[in-house]
């Protein structure tokens, strides 16, 4: 009884890792997300522009891996299950972070650029771009690389007037039915927090890059929760 029920349970005498850390919903939510980025190879899943600002912006920042590419699964399984109401709430931001976009191996993927309300680029008309290329390929820059990725992404959803920011990492799947989890969660510290500026909250964050001893957040944030 005991080594089926508390086999997930790391403080468990009985706790297995090799079970405990199988990916079995990951590995569906990934075909079922990668199933979705396919159909939309012609068909669009976009934000109709009426006018209005969104209530949240996601920026994902994504780079190309040698021998595996994760932005399918990221952004499908963010989009896979929403209904028409939820996806319209929503502006989806995508950068390539590479001085030459096309090193990026979704660059041309029609499916992308029929889901995400903007693909962006450090392209030849970005003024930083000989900066970027300083900087990439090169393991002593990479925290300075990701962190001007994570700001460039910020500012930009900053900038749709968005009442909700969420930063994405381009290899992280999300369960179906997260909208409407996160809102309802966003909604309950919203108001726990009136009146305190933005608030941060890193849900399961490993890498430390941006925590805020170590990172300069713009002074309106209020670094507040961590989740």
């Amino acid at each position: 009884y005991a080594r089926y029920n508390f086999y997930r349970d790391p403080t468990s005498y009985f706790f297995d890792p090799i079970r405990a850390y199988a990916p079995g919903y990951t590995t569906q939510r990934r075909k079922e997300a990668s199933s979705f980025t396919q159909n939309q190879s012609l068909l669009s899943f976009k934000r109709l522009s009426n006018g209005t600002a969104p209530r949240l912006c996601i920026g994902i920042a994504s780079v190309a891996r040698e021998g595996v590419n994760y932005l399918q699964f990221s952004t499908g399984s963010l989009l896979d299950g929403l209904s028409f109401e939820e996806r319209q709430e929503i502006v989806l931001l995508v950068l390539l972070a590479h001085a030459n976009p096309a090193k990026h191996p979704d660059a041309h993927s029609s499916w992308l650029h029929n889901i995400a309300d903007e693909v962006l680029d450090y392209s030849s008309t970005f003024e930083k771009k000989e900066y970027i290329r300083s900087l990439e390929g090169k393991t002593e820059h990479a925290k300075e690389k990701s962190v001007f990725d994570y700001l460039y992404l910020l500012q930009r959803c900053r900038d749709t007037e968005a009442q909700y920011v969420l930063m994405m990492e381009d290899d992280t799947v999300t369960a179906k039915g997260w909208y409407g989890r996160t809102m309802k969660g966003l909604g309950s510290a919203a108001r726990k927090t009136e009146g305190m500026g933005y608030n941060f909250q890193d849900c399961g964050f490993a890498n430390h890059s941006f925590h805020p001893p170590t990172f300069a957040w713009p002074h309106e944030f209020n670094i507040k929760e961590f989740c």
